[in-house]
């Protein structure tokens, strides 16, 4: 759909990043690729403001108060997408999980500097052309979730 954006998915799986990387190549995606780390290892692939856009898609919500760290919208991941992302660019959560939704949501109320553009509850509710560009992008476990009545939670925001 955009032949002029290069698109990179990240995952600790190999069988996504093999299952991802077989679906592009199946339809001749040329603008795609694929890397196998944990998140807090892109700086050590990217340089600072190298990416204007992160999408943060379903991720383990961590729902203990031990692991609240290692979620991906801890302020540690945080400080880490606003280094790598070019001024102005956007940081994207969808997910299934309420829990997570209200901690990235009270991490960003908390943080200075930080705007939400856009938030919701339930993403394919929502009929404000502000949601269009989520709604036409939908994972895997995206259309698991909403096959079963889940809603889909999604905050789009800047770090500024």
């Amino acid at each position: 759909q955009q032949p002029d954006h290069n698109f990179l998915g990240l995952d600790i799986k190999g069988e996504r990043i093999w299952r991802g990387s077989t679906r592009a190549e199946a339809l001749g995606l040329t603008n795609v690729g694929f890397l196998r780390l944990m998140a807090h290892q892109l700086t050590e692939h990217f340089a600072p403001g190298e990416l204007s856009e992160i999408w943060i898609t379903f991720p383990d919500p961590r729902p203990r108060d031990r692991d609240i760290k290692r979620r991906l919208t801890a302020p540690r991941f945080l400080n880490m997408y606003q280094t790598l992302l070019t001024p102005g660019g956007v940081a994207q959560l969808k997910t299934d999980s309420e829990g997570l939704f209200d901690y990235t949501l009270e991490v960003l109320a908390e943080r200075p500097g930080a705007v939400i553009d856009v938030a919701t509850r339930d993403l394919y509710a929502e009929t404000d052309p502000a949601f269009a560009a989520a709604q036409a992008i939908q994972t895997h476990f995206e259309g698991k979730y909403r096959a079963v009545g889940v809603p889909i939670k999604y905050v789009r925001f800047r770090l500024g």
